[in-house]
């Protein structure tokens, strides 16, 4: 989240902020205009804007404190993911930029995709 501000003039509503939230992973922005920022303001936002809409993550009673508690165990292949998918701003995948070739996913080594097919045949 990030708020603009001040915008000069004001908006004929008195608003001079925007409160802006983004999600990093699907790029989609929330935002509204507010005359000032306020604890208050940001909470409804927050409230009517995005948990509303998009809900929020949820533990178990049992054991609320190990909510995502194992997150640095899932950090590895997170950045297997980002380092092997198409970068819109690059117009490539990090991974053949770094290593200069394309990646061979684990999931290809148990089970051959086409393109490691087409490889193996050519060599």
């Amino acid at each position: 989240m990030d708020v603009i501000d001040p915008i000069n003039p004001k908006a004929s509503n008195g608003h001079m902020f925007i409160l802006v939230a983004i999600d990093y992973f699907t790029k989609w922005i929330e935002a509204i205009t507010l005359a000032s920022i306020t604890a208050k303001a940001v909470a409804r936002f927050l409230r009517r804007d995005v948990i509303a809409r998009y809900g929020h993550r949820n533990s178990t009673p049992y054991r609320p404190q190990m909510n995502g508690a194992d997150w640095h165990e899932m950090l590895p292949y997170a950045l297997l993911a980002y380092r092997t998918s198409i970068r819109t701003s690059l117009g490539a995948i990090p991974y053949s930029l770094v290593y200069g070739m394309e990646v061979v996913l684990p999931t290809e080594v148990e089970i051959p995709s086409m393109r490691i097919l087409a490889e193996a045949e050519l060599e």
